[in-house]
């Protein structure tokens, strides 16, 4: 219950785990119901704007409570240092809110609400060694949008669907260090393509262009991997007073990966000309740490 908005949200949810004949299989299922009132804005326009807005639920229902309902099952079974972890799992959002102002377009027309379907399998391994363990994640995924007001209505990629996710972990343990060592690999991100548009303006006398982005999130950016290393020595005192220093690597080999594609229309000797530049993530990063504790 928000009370400075008078709504009420139900969320009910349940949650279910069998052992069958004291098997180390466990099988599980949950299913509930989600709300948020507070909201990330999805941006959709021209003017190269790219920080996040977020925004409370109104009480005119302009802007409401984001809604979830999601379902789950799996199984997963442990014994003898060994973990195995599957999960299907199926999600619907409702209420998502869009900004799709462009050049000529009123900011009261600007928003836009729509809903997201998401979908996927998870799964995890893992094992431990004495001093040593290893795990590796694998995710299958597919999240899309729909707007009335983009793409036709018809269902595109959200922002940040990717396809496959995968994350293989090692960790050792020597007396008072530890090491690790983790590879990361995405799918590309979507990203989409506008066209020019070209009408005549009769009080500029003149030609004017503007970017269309009717399509959305058409193409995916190259797949992303990287390595990340790192060190740890824990020196405790004879007063219990413990320190530990580290030093970890992001990014090893120092993958030119992209975070983001984005376009802009230039005018070169009255012809429209689209420019794109990419938007690099962190190349190699090392970071020195230390923390006390007393």
């Amino acid at each position: 219950f928000l009370s400075s908005f008078q709504d009420e949200f139900w969320e009910p949810r349940l949650s279910l785990d069998y052992q069958p004949f004291n098997w180390p299989l466990h099988l599980k299922a949950s299913a509930g119901r989600f709300a948020q009132i507070v909201s990330r804005l999805i941006l959709r326009n021209e003017l190269g704007l790219g920080e996040q807005l977020w925004f409370l639920t109104t009480q005119d229902r302009a802007r409401p409570a984001i809604e979830a309902s999601e379902f789950t099952f799996g199984s997963w079974w442990e014994k003898e240092g060994w973990l195995w972890d599957i999960e299907y799992y199926y999600k619907r959002t409702s209420n998502l809110t869009s900004f799709i102002l462009n050049e000529n377009q009123n900011s009261n027309n600007a928003y836009a609400r729509g809903n997201a379907f998401a979908k996927g399998i998870d799964l995890l391994i893992k094992k431990k060694w004495k001093g040593y363990a290893t795990w590796c994640s694998y995710s299958f995924a597919k999240v899309d949008f729909q707007f009335a007001q983009l793409a036709f209505g018809q269902p595109f990629p959200a922002d940040h669907d990717q396809r496959h996710i995968f994350k293989w972990t090692h960790l050792v343990n020597l007396k008072n260090w530890e090491f690790s060592a983790t590879w990361n690999f995405k799918s590309g991100r979507p990203y989409s393509i506008p066209t020019i548009s070209e009408s005549y303006s009769h009080e500029q006398e003149q030609f004017v262009y503007n970017l269309d982005y009717t399509a959305v999130n058409q193409k995916r950016l190259p797949a992303y991997h990287r390595m990340d290393l790192s060190v740890t020595c824990q020196i405790d005192s004879k007063k219990g007073h413990t320190a530990k220093v580290g030093l970890s690597v992001m990014n090893v080999y120092n993958k030119n990966n992209i975070f983001d594609r984005i376009f802009q229309l230039v005018i070169q000797e009255e012809e429209p000309n689209l420019i794109s530049y990419d938007r690099p993530m962190l190349g190699l990063t090392p970071n020195l740490f230390l923390s006390l504790e007393w």
